[in-house]
């Protein structure tokens, strides 16, 4: 099957915006919707090209890259996901939404769509020939869903992606949790279900005032406790975070059981993003720390990652080119990546030697007008060392 093209553009005529390093991050398939509203709300010009590249349901073209190790894109209601080197076909009976919403495990096939208020989650257990279907309301309208499946494939959390700010309180948002017989029931999080991981049957997920608390829940979301002390030594402050705390960026799932907590510090110097490791959420073990120089806006950052291979996990920093490559036990190990442009906004690693980078390149022709974004993809066959264009 040919693999999509490795580039589309949208071009623009409006002053940039200020892009902050959590910005950088973002999905690439958002970008033009970003800078196309952008140009709308002050009123400053328009798009004068627009390619079609996304992850939203009903567009065509566009590579999704999953924190899980899956990379899929959509043509028509066929949905071709990366395993390895290779792509296979998969004809769900929905249209995957934005977010981490296609997941393949084996034999196990989960695909999550959204229209308007209703989630729909398509369940295949025998590889996508045949589907159960699950529908649930949400409380507001959303265009990303996310997906976060246990170590033994047989527990999902899936629920729209969320967000605070610095100084509000702890809000909750709404989360579904699959039952055991195959239904989802609803569940309240402290946080995005964009950046929850399991922890063995536990699940973690940062949530808060910035994401500067980290939550545990024993009980599938029934009930959550604060466990940000046991991590940083002290409780946060229920609000209005101050801009030199640390806070939480993902936790990152192992298929081990383990998970690894990112805690991010933002300094006069750069980024420093400590690794916890844990097996029960009550109890963590440091396996290191990585930095990156630059001037870093205050967090949370949303940080590329991505599963490598069943045990490791890989991030990126905001505008690095260092792959950092995680374990449960021992330090990173840093591998210098080359052939990507820029710092690539998100990663996804089919097994520890083929993965995939998106990449987010602007340039104004004229000062800040007549702009011009290229979404790129890129992908590796030697563990991230090297990049080509897909």
């Amino acid at each position: 099957m040919r693999t999509p093209s490795s580039a589309d553009n949208a071009r623009m005529t409006c002053p940039r915006p200020g892009v902050g390093r959590s910005a950088l991050s973002a999905a690439a398939a958002v970008v033009s919707a970003i800078l196309l509203t952008s140009c709308a709300t002050h009123g400053t010009g328009r798009f004068t090209h627009a390619a079609a590249h996304g992850s939203g349901a009903g567009e065509r073209g566009g590579v999704t890259l999953g924190i899980n190790g899956q990379a899929w894109t959509l043509t028509a209601k066929t949905v071709s996901v990366r395993s390895g080197g290779t792509w296979q076909r998969i004809n769900p009976p929905v249209m995957p939404a934005a977010g981490n919403s296609v997941v393949v495990r084996g034999r196990l096939v989960l695909v999550a769509s959204v229209a308007d208020t209703t989630l729909t989650l398509a369940v295949s257990r025998d590889g996508g020939g045949t589907w159960a279907m699950n529908r649930v309301h949400l409380r507001t309208q959303t265009t990303d869903i996310n997906i976060a499946l246990s170590p033994d494939a047989k527990r999902w959390v899936v629920g729209p992606a969320s967000n605070t700010s610095v100084g509000s309180p702890s809000q909750y948002s709404d989360g579904f949790v699959n039952t055991t017989r195959g239904t989802l029931t609803e569940v309240s999080l402290p946080g995005s279900v964009a950046n929850l991981a399991w922890s063995g049957s536990a699940l973690l997920v940062p949530g808060g005032p910035a994401d500067s608390h980290l939550y545990l829940s024993t009980n599938l979301a029934q009930s959550w406790q604060d466990v940000s002390r046991t991590v940083l030594g002290f409780t946060p402050p229920a609000m209005d975070i101050p801009a030199t705390e640390p806070v939480f960026g993902p936790v990152l799932g192992l298929s081990s059981g383990t998970a690894v907590v990112t805690v991010e510090h933002v300094g006069a110097t750069g980024l420093n993003v400590d690794l916890e490791a844990t097996t029960t959420g009550t109890s963590y073990t440091s396996v290191g720390s990585v930095t990156a120089t630059g001037d870093y806006a205050t967090g949370p950052l949303t940080i590329a990652s991505s599963s490598y291979g069943p045990d490791e996990v890989a991030l990126v920093l905001p505008g690095s080119t260092d792959l950092y490559v995680v374990a449960s036990q021992g330090k990173p190990i840093t591998i210098h990546m080359s052939g990507l442009p820029v710092s690539p906004d998100s990663i996804s690693f089919q097994d520890t030697v083929n993965g995939m980078a998106q990449t987010t390149v602007s340039s104004c022709a004229s000062g800040k007008s007549d702009c011009t974004v290229t979404v790129s993809q890129f992908v590796t066959s030697d563990g991230g060392r090297t990049w080509t264009p897909s």
